[in-house]
């Protein structure tokens, strides 16, 4: 499980999404056994990395989840609908 904070600014964008991701959607995608994480960018100077994960809710959502790991702690950048070469990501690495 990864552990991360949410900003009040973040938990209103999840929510005025079409459709909404609610903050348990995305703690379902990030406990998903087969969790594909991307690395997106990493800032030395600035002790930052930029991550995209790819989980299923337990509803059958795939999502895209973006974190920001600056020094100790991490946060919750947005959350996402997976597209489809999302999808075919997801599938070809976990063998589908």
């Amino acid at each position: 499980m990864i552990d991360y904070d949410v900003a009040s600014s973040v938990r209103r964008k999840l929510l005025e999404k079409s459709p909404p991701v609610s903050l348990d959607e995305v703690e379902e995608a990030l406990s998903d056994p087969d969790l594909v994480e991307i690395k997106l960018s990493r800032k030395r100077k600035a002790q930052e990395r930029k991550m995209k994960y790819l989980g299923y809710t337990e509803g059958g959502r795939l999502l895209q989840v973006y974190l920001i790991e600056k020094a100790a702690n991490t946060y919750l950048m947005s959350a996402y609908d997976a597209d489809q070469s999302d999808k075919k990501l997801y599938n070809r690495l976990n063998g589908s």
